[in-house]
């Protein structure tokens, strides 16, 4: 099964062997924090679709929930409100 861990942990070995390679093949260093910058770029999205992911979960399990035990359609305002106010405001 393919996890966001293992995703990261085969980037991260890329990276490290890119990284090898760079300095092998006589790359500068402006190039080498230039990698680095979108690296963490692309890391801050990866983490940004994560925490949009579980949210989602988080909306689909008590919408199940809701929809198991009533039978009916459950306005997700509602339901955000009550989290925003257990959690805080994101």
């Amino acid at each position: 099964m393919v996890t966001v861990g293992n995703l990261q942990q085969g980037i991260g070995v890329q990276q490290r062997g890119g990284l090898l390679e760079m300095l092998t093949d006589g790359r500068d260093v402006r190039e080498l924090k230039d990698l680095e910058r979108q690296r963490t770029q692309l890391q801050g999205r990866l983490d940004a679709a994560a925490t949009v992911i579980a949210a989602l979960h988080h909306d689909n399990a008590g919408l199940r929930e809701e929809l198991a035990g009533r039978g009916a359609i459950v306005a997700l305002d509602e339901r955000r409100a009550s989290r925003a106010e257990t959690i805080g405001p994101h």
